[in-house]
């Protein structure tokens, strides 16, 4: 099989196709309960075989473009939360890291040939 396969298959678990990369040329098989369940398993499987797929949040370039005062992190408030917010826009948040969101792509696999071959070679 070409595409591995991120986790075992468990009960209850839906089988997913994860593309990660700006051309999707990064394919893994995940099995979950649910997209986030299965995501969760395909970014652990990412960070070993892909590192630099993930990045991190640009919170001083995020400060700047919003205005944020200069201390913006040690001051409690609502400008912390802003400035969150604004850099992790576009990013979405696995437990392996922020993978941009415009990176990645998911779909479920519901034919029964592709299931039984994956599930098998798990």
């Amino acid at each position: 099989m070409d595409t591995p396969v991120a986790n075992s298959h468990s009960a209850r678990a839906y089988l997913y196709q994860f593309q990660f990369g700006a051309y999707a040329d990064t394919l893994v098989y995940a099995w979950g309960r649910g997209v986030a369940d299965a995501l969760e398993a395909a970014a652990e499987w990412l960070l070993k075989e892909s590192p630099d797929s993930f990045t991190d949040p640009e919170y001083d370039e995020a400060a700047t473009e919003i205005g944020a005062p200069d201390d913006w992190r040690t001051v409690d408030g609502p400008w912390a939360e802003r400035v969150r917010t604004a850099a992790e826009a576009d990013l979405t948040y696995t437990e392996a890291g922020f993978i941009h969101s415009a990176e990645w792509y998911v779909s479920e696999v519901t034919d029964p040939t592709v299931l039984r071959r994956v599930r098998n070679a798990g």
